[in-house]
C-alpha cells in the first residue's frame, strides 16, 4: 500500500514540475493580418540561484530561443510550418564587474545581474509570414541553456537540473 501511494506521489509532482515550467498566457498576438501575424511575448524570468553562482564565477551562458510553429495533423506527426533558433549569450567580467548579454550582432552591458534579467524580461516581437492558411496551430518559443557550450565538468556533473530551462511558452493560432 505505501508503495502504490508513493509511486502516485511521484508521478503527481513530476507532473506539477512540467507545468511549472511551460506557460500559456505570456504569448499575446497583436496584429494579424492576411500576410503575416505580429506577436508579443514576455518571458517573466527570474534567475536560479545555482545559475547566478555559475555567472558570478565567470563562466559564459550560451542561451538558446526556438520558435516552432506546428500545424497538427490527425493520424500523424504533425508538421512544422516555421522553425527558427537564435543564440543569446551572457558573460560576467571579474576584473570590471559588468555583466554583458550579447544578441544577434550587439552586446549590452549592464552593471548588476537584475538589470539584466529585467532587460531578458522586456516585451519581445515576433513576425510571422503566412501562416494564416489553415487552423489547428501551436507556436511554441523555448529559451534553454545550451549545455554542449558549458565546460565539461558542469556537463558531466549535471544530469539536467531545473535551471536548465528558462522558459517554454505555448500558444495556439
Amino acid at each position: 500500500m505505501m508503495v502504490y501511494f508513493l509511486k502516485s506521489f511521484v508521478k503527481i509532482s513530476l507532473t506539477w514540475i512540467f507545468f511549472l515550467n511551460i506557460s500559456y498566457a505570456d504569448i499575446v498576438i497583436d496584429e494579424q493580418n492576411l500576410d503575416s501575424t505580429k506577436i508579443k511575448f514576455v518571458l517573466d524570468y527570474e534567475l536560479d540561484n545555482d545559475l547566478k553562482k555559475i555567472i558570478d564565477k565567470g563562466i559564459s551562458i550560451h542561451i538558446l530561443e526556438t520558435i516552432t510553429v506546428k500545424r497538427e495533423n490527425k493520424y500523424f506527426f504533425d508538421n512544422v510550418v516555421f522553425k527558427r533558433i537564435k543564440n543569446f549569450r551572457i558573460e560576467y567580467h571579474p576584473l570590471i564587474k559588468k555583466f554583458y548579454f550579447f544578441e544577434e550582432n550587439e552586446n549590452f552591458s549592464f552593471a548588476e545581474l537584475n538589470e539584466l534579467v529585467s532587460y531578458i524580461n522586456k516585451p519581445r516581437y515576433l513576425t510571422l509570414e503566412k501562416i494564416n492558411d489553415s487552423k489547428n496551430k501551436e507556436l511554441t518559443i523555448t529559451w534553454e541553456i545550451d549545455q554542449k557550450n558549458l565546460p565539461k565538468s558542469l556537463q558531466l556533473s549535471l544530469k539536467k537540473p531545473k535551471w536548465m530551462i528558462i522558459k517554454s511558452l505555448k500558444h495556439n493560432l
